[in-house]
């Protein structure tokens, strides 16, 4: 909040960042991603800390949303627009959706 380093990386990145809002995110966007494709979650709480993304995970067949469930300490598989506008509806503000390439 200070403007200091979060993490002493003595790396710096000015920018825009643009996501969707959790409540624009429906089954009719969700039918546009491919296959296999990441996600990452946005709270915009914690930009103040020079963080963006709060969490993040995969969605698999336009529906299945695997992460790593904090309050399970595992892997997990669910409804990803459940995780979503479920109870965790007021944790994110919105998601930015990425491509995974194979190598």
């Amino acid at each position: 909040s200070d403007g200091s380093e979060f993490l002493k990386l003595n790396w710096n990145l000015n920018g825009r960042f643009k996501f969707i809002r959790s409540e624009f995110v429906d089954d009719q966007l969700l039918e546009k991603l491919p296959p296999v494709c990441g996600v990452a979650f946005v709270k915009k709480s914690y930009v103040k800390n020079g963080i963006l993304i709060a969490h993040e995970g995969f969605v698999i067949d336009q529906k299945h949303l695997f992460h790593a469930s904090s309050l399970l300490k595992k892997t997990v598989k669910e409804d990803f627009l459940t995780y979503l506008n479920g109870e965790n509806k007021s944790k994110f503000e919105g998601v930015m959706f990425y491509k995974i390439s194979p190598s």
